[in-house]
Order: structure tokens, then sequence, then C-alpha cells
């Protein structure tokens, strides 16, 4: 949980340890804690090249959490998104497809959906039904 003596250690903080404490928060009951959480997504996303597969796509499930922060887009995460989906696997690829789609981004980069298209459709046997529910409600926003 997110106490005092944690919000004064922030910046000794990891970043898997600030996504794990940002990952406890109810945006509605810890509005007082929100100031942190848009500071540390605010940055998290200006070092998004920074970030291996997983804490990208942890970010992104972060951001449709938090859903009064959907600017954040505009940092260049679709761009770096285009550039990992071919190394992510099917399962990161859903809950990118399930994140932007939660938070009503449809990804303004063509080759950004067909980059997640390509990659769902070589696994297809092994995605999971919500993956494939989640694809579509993205599919059918970017339309």
């Amino acid at each position: 949980m997110l106490d005092n003596e944690c919000i004064s250690r922030k910046n000794i903080l990891t970043f898997d340890e600030k996504l794990k404490v940002v990952d406890t928060i109810n945006p509605i009951k810890d509005f007082k804690k929100f100031s942190f959480v848009w500071y540390f997504l605010h940055k998290s996303c200006y070092k998004i090249t920074n970030l291996n597969e997983k804490q990208v796509v942890h970010l992104l499930f972060l951001l449709s959490k938090f859903k009064e922060v959907p600017k954040l887009m505009r940092f260049g995460i679709q761009d770096d998104l285009k550039n990992r989906i071919k190394y992510m696997n099917v399962n990161e690829v859903g809950i990118i497809s399930f994140s932007l789609s939660k938070i009503n981004i449809a990804p303004s980069n063509v080759e950004l959906l067909l980059n997640i298209n390509e990659k769902i459709m070589s696994e297809i046997n092994d995605v999971k039904p919500e993956i494939i529910k989640a694809f579509s409600m993205i599919n059918e926003f970017a339309r």
C-alpha cells in the first residue's frame, strides 16, 4: 500500500516496485495519492524506451485503470509499441489491445494495429477467448 514513507522514498524505489504500488491504488478512494500516480505514470511514459516488454504491458494496463490519464498516450507510447509487438507474447499483446480499448484510444498509427493483428493471428491457437474479445473491441473502436 502507498503510505507516506513510500511516497518519501519514491526516488529510490525500483520501477517494478512503483508499478506494484500504483497497482494497489484505487483512483476513486485514494484520490489524495493520485498526484503520485500521475507523476509516476507521466514520467514513465517519457522513459518508455528504457522499459522492458513486461513493464510496458503493465504500464498500459495501469493507464487503462486510471481513465483520467489517456492523454499520456501522446508521449510516443504508440510508436514504441509498434516496434515492440513482435517481441511480446500473444497474451501481452492481448493485454495491450484490452488496455487501448479500455481507455478509448484507437491507435492513430495504423501500423500498430496491423502489428497487433499479425501477432494475434499468427498464434490464434494459443489465444484465450477473452483476449480475442478485447482484440475485437479495439478493432471495432478503431473503425
